[in-house]
This record gives structure tokens, C-alpha cells and sequence, in this order.
């Protein structure tokens, strides 16, 4: 049984989430609070696995409760914060102090957006506690870091894929990457790696509500040596620059320019990572490097499989380094990549390869 704290200040907003969870087997909702100072006294009391933290409270705030936790607690107990639209930039402080993952808190029409995060928040919560249990990590097979012989060989190759839509002068390496819960941290610590001269195009898509993306491009930009921007329809891949998918779009290449798209969700999310690694696959090749962090679900199993056939070179993130093991282990379910790396050799083996 997965129990949960509900720490939120509207007495309506804890009794809608209350009465949610309880309709979910193996989620019990152990306590509610409706501040911080009130969180902690039942954080020691009820011991709960996962807590949904409200960011705007009187008296004690979410960001400062986030603290207290993350430092007065057991380091097991995760906290999925929930925010207004307005409160990007503290959710983005939030997620670099250690917050599991965060979900948009209800606007405008209020029962049908509560179904919708409902329906996220239960997936966020299950994940949260078998990060907190270690069970993602234990239930993952005992893998190489280097994938096999056998498996390369096995893979069906689709040939002749030279990009024959630049000239020859203008070709850069392009690196797809794909990223969920726990990826902002993880996606953060890697590019404040590269260095400012790194030549190849980059493209993020990181499952992300609209609106939080931009803010998250701006941290990145500001904080690392490259370019960061949110992407939009039109834009053309450069070398040296970074696109962020935006949130509740869809991203695809066609030739060396970005299009956006809202087709129907995949696996629950938009922007989908592998809508976006299988058309830079068919528009890139051999150029294409693939790189799948941290996450819950599957989503980029197929894209990397993609970028294999079409002769590029894939990357996952090792079960040590990742928070939630999903989105990886699916790709090396299908043994769709080259390498496994620990996040801190990510930076080293993409600068290597870019190199050569």
C-alpha cells in the first residue's frame, strides 16, 4: 500500500485529491495538511511514501517544506509538487532541490481538468514510490554497458542512409534526447557539461505541461555554455543549438526544420519523444545520436530503434544514475542502443563522438 500526504492550504483541493485516490487500490491517502509546519508534524506521525505538495501556503511554502524535508527526513520519501501556472520558475527550483516530479494544478474549468492530473498524478505517485522503495532499480535485468555483438547484428539496417539534404560542408552531428520524470535534474547537470563550442544540433523533447518548457529553456540557456531555446514551427536545426520541445505539442523534423503538431496524445503524453527521434532518424542517418535519460514509461523505445535501423548510435542512462528506470530499461528491452553510461559520462561520450 502506497501512502500518501496531501499537503495543499484549499480544504477543497484536499478533499477533491482525498476522494480521488481512495477510488485507486494500493494508494492510500494517509493524512492531509494544509500547510507546511502542519506537514512536517505528520510527516514524522504517518511516515508517508510520497507527499503531493501544494507551492503556494500560508505560514510554511512549499519550496521551503521541500527543504525541510529533503534534509530533516528520510531521503526515501518522495514529493511531487503541485503548482499553479504562474509558479514556473519555483517548480524548476523545486525539481533541482530534489522533487520527484510536479503536476499543472486545475484552471478554468475545474472538473474536467481535475480528471486529466488525476490521471497523471496516479501514474507520478506509483512511480514515485517504487523510486522511493528501490524497486525500479532492483526489478531492472543486470545489463552490460556495452551492448553485445549479437545484437547489432540482428537489427535489420535500412541502407544508404547518407543525408543528401545538406552539402557536404554544412553536416553536423544531431542528438535526440529523451527525457521524463526526473529528467529537468538530470537534463540540467548534463549540459552545464558541454562546452561552449559543442558542434551539434540538439533536440530535447522532455514530457513537460505547456507553459513549464519555455521556463525550462531559459534555466537551461542561462545556466549551461550553449544555446537554449523552447522550440517553435519553423525553426531550423543549427549546429551549436538546443530546442526544447514545447509542452502539449508535438515535435518533428522535415529536412532540417522543426514542425509542431498536436495530434492525439502517445502513451499518454505530448510532445512525444518518439515522434521526434523517428523523423530526425529519417531525416539525419548516421549523424543521429540518441540519448534516453531517465523516466517512467516506454516512450523513445521505438525512436531508438529507429535511430539503430537508420545506422545511428544510442546512449541510455545506467539504472545507478537514473531516478526512474522506465523509459530506459524498455529501450534496452528492445536492445536498441550501443552504450549504457552513467549520467556523469553522458557529456564525455557525446563530446567524444561528436569529435570523431
Amino acid at each position: 500500500m502506497i501512502k500518501v500526504l496531501i499537503v495543499d492550504d484549499s480544504a477543497f483541493m484536499r478533499q477533491v485529491f482525498k476522494k480521488k485516490l481512495k477510488k485507486h487500490s494500493g494508494i492510500k491517502t494517509v493524512a492531509v495538511a494544509r500547510n507546511g509546519k502542519k506537514a512536517l508534524e505528520k510527516i514524522n506521525n504517518y511516515n508517508p511514501d510520497v507527499i503531493t505538495l501544494d507551492i503556494e501556503m500560508p505560514k510554511m511554502n512549499g519550496l521551503k517544506t521541500l527543504k525541510r524535508i529533503k534534509t530533516d527526513f528520510d531521503s526515501d520519501i518522495q514529493v511531487i509538487m503541485v503548482s499553479a501556472l504562474n509558479n514556473k520558475t519555483t517548480v524548476m527550483d523545486a525539481l533541482e532541490l530534489g522533487a520527484f516530479d510536479f503536476i499543472a494544478k486545475p484552471s478554468g474549468n475545474i472538473s474536467l481538468d481535475i480528471e486529466e492530473i488525476m490521471e497523471d498524478l496516479i501514474k507520478k505517485i506509483k512511480a514515485a514510490a517504487k523510486c522511493s522503495e528501490g524497486q525500479l532499480k532492483e526489478e531492472c535485468s543486470k545489463t552490460g554497458r556495452l551492448k553485445g555483438n549479437n545484437t547489432s547484428n540482428n537489427r535489420k539496417k535500412i541502407g544508404g542512409v547518407t543525408n543528401k539534404k545538406f552539402d557536404k560542408n554544412d553536416e553536423f552531428p544531431v542528438i535526440a534526447i529523451g527525457a521524463s520524470s526526473g529528467g529537468p535534474r538530470t537534463v540540467h547537470k548534463l549540459f552545464k557539461s558541454f562546452p561552449s563550442d559543442f558542434p551539434a544540433g540538439i533536440i530535447v523533447v522532455q514530457h513537460m505541461p505547456a507553459g513549464f518548457t519555455r521556463t525550462f529553456a531559459r534555466r537551461l540557456n542561462q545556466d549551461s555554455n550553449l544555446e537554449v531555446v523552447e522550440a517553435k514551427d519553423g525553426d531550423k536545426i543549427k549546429k551549436g543549438k538546443v530546442f526544447i520541445a514545447p509542452g502539449d505539442h508535438h515535435l518533428v523534423v522535415q529536412n532540417d526544420y522543426i514542425q509542431l503538431h498536436k495530434k492525439a496524445k502517445v502513451f499518454g503524453v505530448r510532445p512525444c519523444v518518439d515522434y521526434m527521434m523517428k523523423s530526425v532518424a529519417e531525416n539525419f542517418g548516421e549523424r543521429v545520436i540518441g540519448v534516453i535519460l531517465t523516466g517512467m514509461g516506454k516512450d523513445g523505445a521505438e525512436g531508438m530503434d529507429y535511430i539503430q535501423r537508420y545506422h545511428g548510435f544510442g546512449i541510455v542512462q545506467d539504472k545507478e544514475s537514473a531516478l526512474v528506470y522506465g523509459m530506459p530499461q524498455a529501450v534496452i528491452d528492445l536492445k536498441a542502443y550501443d552504450q549504457i553510461c552513467a549520467l556523469d559520462e553522458i557529456a564525455e561520450k557525446l563530446v567524444e563522438l561528436v569529435g570523431k
